[in-house]
């Protein structure tokens, strides 16, 4: 039995191109191309896709920045969030809450969230990223308990470490 790796399968959704992985935020997609190379369509009002400059849809495939070191890419609801092959994760879009990372402003085009990660993932105006050490770590707001603050509707600009050891991050529309 061979050992786990990339799976990569051929299709339509970028011509001949294979597709590792896919990942949708709330009106957009992305798809992660074999070559490391990340792709957005959709909506794109708040640079989920993050095209400088441009707040149109675009029904067609689009490479998100330049980089051809992507592990995985998601989407949020207004932002999108993805991991490079050295640990470091990077965000654009709408930073709604702080869910994108950067601060208080938004994101035209992909910018680093400190630190070094395992894995990443985006939900609804929030984002989780897991360190290779089992910490996890969020960003955005916490309405309804999705980083492990009892419910309290409070917004985190910078990271909060949540409380145990994890294996794998994974973010829902307002769970985790």
């Amino acid at each position: 039995r061979p050992a786990p790796g990339l799976v990569c399968a051929r299709g339509s959704l970028l011509g001949s191109d294979p597709v590792s992985r896919l990942g949708s935020g709330n009106m957009d997609s992305f798809a992660l191309r074999c070559d490391g190379t990340a792709w957005g369509w959709g909506d794109n009002s708040n640079y989920q896709l993050a095209r400088w400059g441009e707040t149109s849809p675009h029904p067609e495939p689009l490479q998100v920045g330049s980089s051809s070191a992507w592990m995985s890419v998601d989407g949020g609801n207004y932002h999108g969030i993805g991991l490079h092959d050295d640990g470091t994760v990077w965000a654009w879009g709408g930073n709604y809450y702080g869910a994108a990372g950067v601060g208080r402003a938004d994101n035209e085009v992909p910018a680093p969230i400190p630190g070094r990660f395992a894995g990443a993932d985006a939900g609804i105006l929030f984002s989780l990223m897991l360190d290779p050490d089992g910490s996890l770590w969020g960003l955005g707001l916490a309405i309804n308990g999705q980083l492990a603050t009892a419910g309290n509707p409070v917004q985190y600009y910078n990271e909060l470490q949540i409380d145990g050891t994890w294996a794998c991050v994974s973010a829902g529309a307002y769970n985790a």
